[in-house]
């Protein structure tokens, strides 16, 4: 689906929009562009200043699902930015710590060892924390 063709909003929709029921119900989601050199995902994710990408677009929605959501709930919003790349991971909040490595946690599950999560309290600090870094 190719964002330039489509407009962005189009693709959000179609790909991402639905996610933000679960992650309000406590579910946690990841969303990434898989394609060669050159497809177009760093503009699908990151978007530009006139047309925001699929980042954008989610952190707006989910906080203002939030502020539509019933007082007597709290939430912790979080995220991590990564590349991988024949194989390697790459923490893009920290790229100075190196690759990064999966591991398996107490409950059986894949974690990301050693990888950045920035907290937000609202869309605009979560844009301005993740700084769209990109390579």
């Amino acid at each position: 689906m190719d964002p330039k063709e489509r407009g962005g909003d189009d693709v959000y929709r179609a790909t991402t929009k639905g996610l933000i029921e679960g992650i309000i119900s406590g579910y946690n989601a990841t969303v990434f562009a898989y394609g060669p050199t050159g497809a177009g995902k760093t503009y699908t994710m990151l978007g530009t200043d006139y047309e925001p990408g699929i980042y954008l677009r989610t952190l707006n929605d989910l906080f203002k699902c939030i502020e539509e959501t019933s007082d007597d709930m709290e939430y912790t919003v979080s995220m991590s930015y990564l590349e991988i790349y024949n194989e390697m991971i790459r923490d893009l909040l920290n790229p100075s710590s190196g690759f990064l490595d999966l591991r398996e946690d107490s409950k059986g599950g894949i974690q990301i060892a050693g990888i950045t999560e920035v907290s937000t309290i609202n869309a605009k600090e979560g844009s301005n924390s993740m700084a769209f870094k990109t390579m």
